[in-house]
C-alpha cells in the first residue's frame, strides 16, 4: 500500500489525531532530544502506510500465545492448557502473596532509594519463586545488607508450617532461661503490621537473585541479640564466617545477621498514626478499619508526631517481654520488691518517634516530603540511628525498607569491645616473692639409716 499525500493524510486523519500519534510515539520511544525529533517523527507517521485497525490486537494476541508457549516450556508443562485466570491477565496466588514489589520500588525511588529497574524486576521474580518453594503465606522484601565480598538480599516471610503461632522455645537446661520468646497459642496475623516478637517472621537471604539460592536464617535467641549489641563489624558475605568478638558471640555470621535484622526491624518499623489501634488493655494493636491515610505535609512535621512505632521494643535482656524464673520458695516482701525493680519495661505500643533518643546532637528521625507535587507526593521518614532504614507512606500504603551495612549509629567514634588488659604485677611483689640466688640453701638433715 502506497503512502498517501500530505494533503490526503491530513484530510483523512485530522490534526488532533496526528498530534496524538506523534506524542504517543515520543512517549513509547524516548530519545535524548525529543523536541528536535518531532519533525522527523511527524514525517515518519505521515508517510508510512496506515495500519489496519485489527493489526494491533492481532499482534497482541500473537505475543500472548508466544509467551504462554515459552512459559510451558520453561516450567516443563508440555502441551497442557493454560488456566483461564492466567489467560485473562489476572494475578495468580503466588503473585498476591508477594505483593506489588515493583510498585513499592517506584515508591521508594521517590524517597531516594533504588535497586535499579533490572534488579527490582529480578527481585520480584525471585520472591515469587521463594513463595512457591516454601509454601509461604506472605513474602515481603525486607531490604539489603551490604557486605565486603557480597551483599545479602533479605526476604521477610510468614510460613504456613508454623500454624500462625510463635515458635516454641528450646528446653531449659540447668536453670537457664529459655533462649526464645514464650510460645503463644494466639494466631499471628501475617497481614497485621504490628510485630510483637523477634521470631514472628522467618527471614531468607540470598546474594544472587537467581530464584534458587535463598537460604533460611535460624531463629534468633535473646543471648544472640544481647551479644550483638557489643559487636561492631562489617558483614563478610559468607553465612558460615566466624564473628570474632569479646565476649565471644554465640554463633556465626548467619546468627549475627539474624540478630541485626531483629534489632533493625524492631527499631525502625514505623507507620502513620491511626493505622493501628489498641482495642483493649494489654492487647496487641490491630488494624483500624476507618484509616484512610494522612497527608504528607502532616507526616513531614516532627512536631505533629504522626509517625509511630509498629514493633515492640527489644529489651536489654534480648526479648520483647521480660522473663524471670519463678522462685522456688516463698519470697519475702524485700525479694518481691527487688524483683519488681529489676523488671525491664519497654516503650508503650504505638509510641511516637518524638520519644526516641537523639543520636548525639542529631534527631533520631529525619522527616520530609518525597519527590513530586506535595499533594500527591509520599511522606518519607529516614532513621538516623540506623542509617539506611526508610519508611515511605502515601494514602493507606506504607513501605519499610533497609539498605545499609547493618551498623548502628551510636554518636561515638567506636564501640568495639576489646579483650581485658593483662593484670600487671609490681616489681616489689616480684622481688619479695623471688628467692635470692646468692643466698646459700639451708643445710639438709642427714638421714640416718639403720644398718
Amino acid at each position: 500500500m502506497s503512502a498517501p499525500s500530505p494533503a490526503e493524510y491530513m484530510e483523512s486523519t485530522g490534526l488532533k489525531k496526528h498530534l496524538s500519534k506523534v506524542l504517543l510515539h515520543t512517549l513509547d520511544f524516548p530519545t535524548l532530544d525529543p523536541v528536535g525529533s518531532l519533525e522527523r517523527i511527524s514525517k515518519s507517521i505521515r508517510t508510512q502506510p496506515s495500519a489496519d485497525e485489527n493489526a494491533v490486537p492481532a499482534r497482541v494476541n500473537a505475543c500472548k500465545s508466544l509467551a504462554r508457549a515459552v512459559k510451558k516450556k520453561v516450567e516443563g508443562e508440555g502441551d497442557e492448557e493454560v488456566p483461564e485466570e492466567e489467560q485473562g491477565g489476572q494475578l495468580d496466588g503466588t503473585a498476591s502473596k508477594v505483593g506489588d514489589v515493583l510498585g513499592e520500588h517506584r515508591l521508594l525511588e521517590s524517597a531516594g532509594m533504588s535497586l535499579g529497574q533490572s534488579a527490582a524486576y529480578r527481585l520480584c521474580v525471585s520472591l515469587r519463586s521463594l513463595s512457591k518453594q516454601e509454601n509461604a503465606e506472605k513474602v515481603t522484601f525486607w531490604g539489603k545488607i551490604l557486605g565486603v565480598s557480597s551483599d545479602y538480599f533479605v526476604a521477610e516471610v510468614v510460613l504456613a508450617e508454623r500454624g500462625g503461632v510463635y515458635p516454641p522455645p528450646p528446653e531449659e537446661s540447668e536453670g537457664e532461661p529459655p533462649s526464645a520468646a514464650t510460645p503463644s497459642e494466639d494466631p499471628v496475623d501475617g497481614d497485621a503490621p504490628w510485630i510483637g516478637g523477634t521470631n514472628q517472621f522467618v527471614y531468607y537471604v540470598t546474594s544472587e537473585l537467581d530464584c534458587r539460592s535463598w537460604t533460611r536464617l535460624p531463629d534468633v535467641t535473646p543471648a544472640q541479640i544481647a551479644s550483638s549489641r557489643g559487636v561492631r563489624r562489617f558483614f563478610t558475605g559468607s553465612l558460615d564466617a566466624a564473628v570474632p568478638s569479646c565476649p565471644p558471640f554465640p554463633g556465626n555470621e548467619s546468627n549475627y545477621l539474624r540478630a541485626v535484622i531483629a534489632r533493625i526491624t524492631h527499631g525502625t518499623r514505623v507507620i502513620p498514626r491511626g493505622r493501628l489501634v489498641v482495642a483493649e488493655e494489654e492487647a496487641d494493636p490491630s488494624v483500624a478499619d476507618d484509616f484512610s491515610g494522612l497527608p504528607a505535609a502532616e507526616l513531614s512535621h516532627a512536631a505533629s508526631n504522626n509517625w509511630v512505632h509498629a514493633a515492640a521494643e527489644v529489651l536489654p535482656q534480648g526479648r520483647c517481654k521480660y522473663w524471670a524464673a519463678d522462685p522456688s520458695d516463698e519470697p519475702s516482701e524485700e525479694e518481691v520488691a527487688a524483683r519488681e525493680a529489676a523488671v525491664e519495661r519497654g516503650a508503650a505500643p504505638l509510641s511516637g518517634l518524638k520519644a526516641d533518643a537523639a543520636v548525639g546532637k542529631t534527631a533520631a528521625w529525619a522527616l520530609r516530603v518525597g519527590d513530586g507535587d506535595e499533594l500527591y507526593a509520599p511522606a518519607v521518614a529516614r532513621s538516623n540511628r540506623w542509617p539506611g532504614a526508610v519508611a515511605v507512606a502515601i494514602g493507606t500504603t506504607c513501605v519499610n525498607v533497609y539498605i545499609g551495612h547493618g551498623m548502628k549509629q551510636t554518636g561515638r567514634a567506636s564501640t568495639n569491645s576489646y579483650a581485658p588488659t593483662v593484670m600487671e604485677t609490681t616489681l616489689d611483689a616480684v622481688t619479695t616473692e623471688a628467692t635470692d640466688l646468692n643466698e646459700e640453701p639451708p643445710a639438709q638433715e642427714e638421714e640416718q639409716t639403720e644398718e
